[in-house]
């Protein structure tokens, strides 16, 4: 551990460590100006991974160092981001956002979040930036991996392969004039951009979900031997630059409605099931391991249906307490839901914004995109 340089301190350098390490980032941030062994600690890229470790380690149904963040769909197009803990034990309160970050989200798209680093897209220079909105600092280079203006993008994942300390960027393109397709890889800090020869991912979903080391799609294949299209989960490893196939969870028995899609919750990859008149969330225990889908959740439809919208609506699970609420995201109503899965009720937490997009959440953390 990074030790502070400390003079006539009451107490032993490695009790502050150890009380610094367990505040959360909105309070380090302030004492970082308290003196500067204080601000050299914090500041260090050790002492935030080893933070990062700390939070990510506790609870999965904690809320500390977590936060509801989302993009504005309208001006002025900024990233705001929510104290979680608030939403869910002061629901009609109306929240105002903890941070706003300006910049000029209108020409961004978001590629994907992890470790508290938004992977954003310059639609206008077709360049990658990697962004903390927890510190308000972007990174400085942004690399152009993508080829000519002729390829089209059609999947794409940023992740983090712990085995390396490494953040990567995945990236699927096709090129509709003769059908072919290019993956490649980029890595933060390298400046490397590699191609992944035979990846075969044909999904509906053009993001991947990140989970422990692995990049996730659910995509169709089609049977060698009867040829009938069925469903799987392709998982790509950062760390070993390889995929696999990973069977969904068994069905039921009841006719699906419509298509299933991944999410993830308490740091677990979950499997969205649209039935006939309700939703089904599984959650794989651990990654890779198909015996370890186990059912979560099940959620009416017509909690969620109203007279002037007869169709089944569309909601997210985000976040799962340890007291069996959901925080959902509504799309349809374009807000968010409260959901306990005890009582059935419905809360629906004020905010100061609506109409969110790409809204997740995301661990605060004091990672720097140094790259």
């Amino acid at each position: 551990m990074l030790q502070p340089t400390t003079t006539n301190t009451i107490l032993p350098d490695e009790l502050i460590d150890d009380i610094l390490l367990r505040l959360p980032v909105r309070s380090l941030l302030r004492f970082k100006s308290v003196c500067k062994s204080w601000k050299t600690l914090i500041t260090h890229p050790k002492f935030a991974n080893i933070h990062l470790r700390s939070s990510t380690t506790s609870e999965d149904t904690s809320m500390a160092n977590k936060q509801l963040i989302f993009f504005t769909k309208i001006e002025p197009y900024v990233i705001l981001t929510y104290n979680l803990k608030q939403l869910f034990e002061n629901p009609s309160t109306c929240a105002e956002p903890v941070i706003s970050s300006f910049l000029k989200m209108k020409k961004y798209g978001n590629y994907g979040s992890c470790n508290g680093l938004l992977c954003l897209f310059d639609r206008s220079q077709c360049r990658l930036k990697l962004f903390n909105p927890s510190i308000r600092v972007k990174s400085k280079k942004s690399p152009q991996v993508f080829p000519p203006l002729d390829w089209t993008l059609r999947y794409y994942g940023f992740g983090y392969d712990q085995i390396n300390d490494k953040y990567k960027f995945l990236v699927v393109l096709k090129d509709y004039d003769n059908g072919e397709t290019l993956t490649k890889i980029y890595t933060f800090g390298e400046d490397s951009c590699k191609t992944i020869q035979n990846f075969p991912c044909n999904s509906n979903d053009s993001s991947g979900e990140y989970v422990s080391g692995t990049l996730n799609w659910i995509f169709n294949k089609v049977d060698d031997v009867n040829g009938v299209r069925q469903k799987s989960i392709l998982s790509f490893d950062l760390n070993k630059e390889t995929h696999r196939e990973i069977l969904l969870p068994p069905k039921d028995g009841g006719k699906v409605h419509r298509d299933s899609k991944l999410c993830v919750l308490s740091n677990c990859l979950c499997n969205i099931v649209y039935e006939e008149s309700h939703w089904v969330v599984w959650l794989m225990k651990q990654i890779g391991v198909v015996e370890s889908w186990t059912k979560l959740m099940i959620i009416p439809y017509e909690k969620f249906r109203s007279s002037s919208l007869p169709f089944n609506p569309i909601v997210e699970p985000l976040f799962i307490s340890e007291n069996g609420v959901v925080l959902l995201g509504d799309k349809l109503a374009s807000k968010f839901v409260l959901y306990n899965l005890n009582t059935g009720e419905l809360v629906y937490p004020s905010l100061s914004w609506e109409h969110p997009l790409y809204p997740r959440i995301q661990l605060e953390s004091l990672v720097y995109p140094r790259w």
